[in-house]
């Protein structure tokens, strides 16, 4: 996976077929490696992903996209393959990914980098001063709603 680092996975995936095409359904539980939005340093994250897809053959979309169609939502989850084989780790990779959150941080009390001097505030303390030059936001403080 492209920036992340997956171990070992579990979980169940069914294929099924449907006339010209493969159904994909399952369930996949992983850890991944991530480093962390605030100070950098990899942490492990547990992820649970819901897989589906719907695979058909590339001849197949070679043979209906003859005549120009137009697209719908549905048509967009489709996955095409090549030959008699289908791979299906880019479609499990996809869903972890996608299943990740938001926010790479590796505890909410995560203090992050100092923007200033580049310390990782989880390690050592700061020695910057909290004294830079004032925002102009600063007279926000001072409303009273």
């Amino acid at each position: 996976m492209t920036g992340v680092t997956s171990q070992s996975r579990t979980g169940r995936v069914r294929v099924e077929r449907s006339g010209d095409y493969f159904v994909v359904r399952g369930e996949m539980e992983t850890t991944v490696t991530l480093a962390c939005d605030r100070c950098l340093e990899n942490y492990s994250q547990p992820v649970h992903a819901q897989i589906y897809a719907v695979l058909v053959s590339a001849d197949l979309l070679r043979e209906a996209g003859a005549e120009s169609v137009e697209l719908t939502s549905q048509d967009l989850d489709i996955t095409s393959y090549e030959g008699e084989e289908f791979d299906l780790e880019p479609i499990v990779q996809e869903q972890i990914i996608l299943s990740l959150p938001l926010r790479h941080v590796c505890g909410e009390e995560c203090l992050g980098i100092c923007p200033k001097c580049g310390a990782n505030r989880n390690r050592t303390p700061c020695q910057c001063s909290d004294n830079g030059p004032e925002s102009p936001f600063s007279v926000l403080k001072k409303l009273k709603i």
